[in-house]
């Protein structure tokens, strides 16, 4: 019985140590780039449990690339310049890695919206 229990709790907390980041970033293409961590947006007040999505997100200079690792359909991103409130907006499918063209953005905040319904929300700074 006591083995039982001790199975059970190294299982919960190997979950918890998977599930607690809401994303994970991959290792960093060739090339200068900067990561960028996109977490779930909060669509109320409410204490959300963490994401097991892990969506890997780089940006070159002038292009995002994003992985999502569960694909959850086609996006919607719209990147806002902090500096000048200008916007760019694209749509990609989540399928495979995709490279977004946004040009270049020192303060920026990311959106991106999936067909299956989730939000989330991610920073560049430089």
């Amino acid at each position: 019985m006591n083995a039982k229990i001790l199975r059970n709790l190294i299982s919960l907390a190997v979950a918890c140590l998977i599930a607690i980041p809401g994303t994970a970033i991959a290792d960093e293409p060739s090339g200068p780039s900067t990561p960028i961590v996109l977490m779930p947006k909060n669509k109320n007040d409410r204490p959300k449990a963490p994401s097991l999505q892990s969506i890997s997100c780089w940006y070159d200079g002038e292009h995002l690339t994003i992985d999502f690792a569960d694909p959850e359909g086609w996006c919607d991103i719209t990147v806002v310049d902090e500096d000048d409130a200008s916007a760019v907006s694209a749509s990609f499918d989540s399928a495979s890695p995709a490279e977004v063209y946004i040009g270049e953005h020192a303060n920026a905040t990311i959106y991106i919206s999936t067909e299956s319904g989730n939000e989330y929300v991610g920073y560049l700074t430089n």
